[in-house]
């Protein structure tokens, strides 16, 4: 069975932003649509480092959304194991170039 997620991100005036992995598509056409019929407003989302932004769209704003289908390889959602090195020890009797 093939795991797969929706990764969205939004393009405002030029700048891009990748959006956190519950944000929805079709939530933020609805929320810009409104800002633009209202002349202005808001589009609050959450980044996929975990800020929430409040970026003002007006008519003149330029905006582009694009979804990804990212395929993940394990279906296990638990982060992997990564072996880091032991640090190296010394004694007080080691001198500098003892640990080299």
């Amino acid at each position: 069975m093939a795991h797969s997620i929706e990764r969205v991100h939004v393009t405002i005036d030029g700048v891009t932003h990748a959006l956190a992995p519950l944000e929805n598509a079709d939530d933020l056409r609805r929320q810009i649509l409104s800002a633009v019929h209202a002349q202005g407003g808001f589009l609050t989302v959450t980044t996929d480092d975990g800020r929430k932004m409040s970026i003002l769209v007006t008519p003149a704003t330029s905006a582009t959304i694009a979804v990804e289908t990212v395929h993940l390889s394990s279906p296990s959602a638990e982060p992997q194991r990564v072996d880091r090195p032991t640090p190296r020890t010394h004694d007080e009797d080691d001198m500098p170039f003892d640990l080299i």
